[in-house]
């Protein structure tokens, strides 16, 4: 949590000299140290300061970048009519096959569960499925029944178990990776999403009417960035919080919460697009000094952490130049002496703004993202100071 507004001051010392202040007025004495007076009045003081910080927390608490917890759902929930997002189960699409065609519809009911071989989550379907008379199969939408982020990443072929047998049946597998699972909002996507709520009012397409209407399908979304590559047509690009472009079940999501029925003007054409990737290198040699850490083993993972560190914070926002500052900033804070990068080199990537007078409807392109290729980590070895 950020630091806290003062409201009063807490300042026991001057409190407690004004205190005995006032009380040398009113009884013509001073009290020393130690005596009954005196310990007294540093009780008092003491106790006030208690009420003092709960008031400031009070007041704190009706504030939105420091209110947390129920205080903030209630805040939240008053001024910028929103709740926090609860946690959501992962979806994928499942394919049903029949051990041979017939001469009726096969249903299967929504409801109908599958799972992978060892049975660590189970999927229903969220409605019927009708394999049509003379085909063998039928695809429909599987939700996972544990929600967060535990049910995303299940690849194609991975949930291939049914749990309830329907006439005919063959088998099961889904044909989409599982993704769109995501935990409870926490207090900081709260606020952001009340930030940036003011633009979800608008259904005229402005750049935060997409972004906030995005970013409530799945507390997973990590960057969201809409260009428009023509007039009258909205690109909108997505990361997660990992770095990885939208999954093909997250960007579905996103376009059914980006619809011209109530979201945005029918004459946009909004369509989801993945971000230019622009691949980069690690190529760096650190040397230690004599008179630094002494556990090199520990140095060397310090280090990997480091490298590690650099690249999930390159990717965390699409745009963001490729900068071997923040590297090296971040090599030296483990302890070694010093740091040569070979590579990356200051790259600079769009972000998919427009750039240039108002009249200029074009944008540069769509937003680049850096992605990780090969991490080279040297040590030189000891060096004297």
């Amino acid at each position: 949590m950020p630091d806290q507004h003062i409201f009063v001051e807490m300042d026991v010392s001057a409190l407690e000299a004004s205190v005995v202040a006032m009380f040398t007025e009113i009884a013509g004495y001073s009290p020393q140290p130690g005596s009954p007076e005196r310990l007294f009045l540093h009780v008092l003081c003491n106790t006030l300061v208690l009420a003092y910080a709960k008031l400031n927390y009070t007041g704190n608490q009706n504030l939105l970048r420091f209110s947390e917890g129920e205080n903030l759902d209630k805040l939240v929930e008053m001024f910028f009519v929103q709740k926090r997002l609860e946690a959501q189960a992962a979806q994928c699409t499942m394919k049903f096959t029949l051990s041979k065609n017939q001469a009726r519809s096969i249903i299967v009911p929504a409801g109908t569960r599958c799972t992978d071989q060892n049975r660590s989550l189970y999927w229903e379907t969220i409605g019927p499925v009708e394999i049509k008379a003379g085909t063998t199969e039928a695809t429909g939408t599987a939700v996972c029944q544990t929600p967060g982020i535990v049910g995303n990443g299940w690849e194609p072929g991975q949930i291939n178990t049914l749990v309830d047998i329907y006439d005919y049946y063959d088998s099961c597998q889904n044909i989409t990776r599982s993704d769109g699972g995501s935990d409870l909002q926490t207090d900081e996507e709260l606020r952001e999403s009340a930030r940036l709520s003011m633009d979800g009012y608008s259904t005229a397409g402005p750049y935060g009417g997409y972004v906030y209407r995005t970013k409530q399908v799945s507390t997973e979304i990590g960057d969201v960035k809409p260009y428009t590559p023509e007039p009258g047509k909205v690109a909108i690009v997505v990361t997660t919080k990992d770095g990885k472009p939208a999954s093909e079940e997250l960007k579905r999501r996103i376009l059914e919460a980006n619809n011209a029925d109530t979201a945005r003007p029918m004459t946009d054409l909004v369509v989801m697009e993945d971000p230019d990737e622009v691949e980069y290198d690690i190529d760096l040699t650190y040397y230690l000094s004599h008179n630094g850490p002494s556990n090199v083993t520990v140095l060397e993972e310090q280090v990997k952490e480091a490298a590690a560190a650099f690249q999930a914070w390159q990717c965390a926002e699409m745009g963001r130049d490729i900068n071997p500052s923040k590297l090296h900033q971040l090599i030296m804070e483990t302890g070694v002496k010093r740091v040569e990068i070979t590579s990356p080199v200051f790259t600079v990537l769009r972000n998919g703004q427009k750039i240039g007078p108002v009249e200029d409807e074009r944008d540069a392109g769509a937003p680049q993202l850096a992605k990780i290729r090969n991490v080279t980590l040297t040590n030189g070895g000891f060096e004297d100071d």
